[in-house]
C-alpha cells in the first residue's frame, strides 16, 4: 500500500489526481480538506 487517490477526496482548485492520501484504517478518506493561511501561495 501506500499513498493514492481517493474518489470523494479533494482539494479545491487541485487536480483530483494530485490530491493523495494514506489512510490508517480501511475506511476510505472522503471531504475537502482546507489548510491553514499560513500555508496558502499566492504566487509572488
Amino acid at each position: 500500500m501506500g499513498f493514492r487517490s481517493f474518489p470523494g477526496l479533494g482539494i479545491e482548485g487541485v487536480p483530483p489526481g494530485n490530491v493523495l492520501a494514506l489512510p490508517f484504517e480501511e475506511k476510505a478518506p472522503k471531504g475537502t480538506a482546507i489548510f491553514h493561511a499560513a500555508f496558502a501561495a499566492d504566487g509572488s
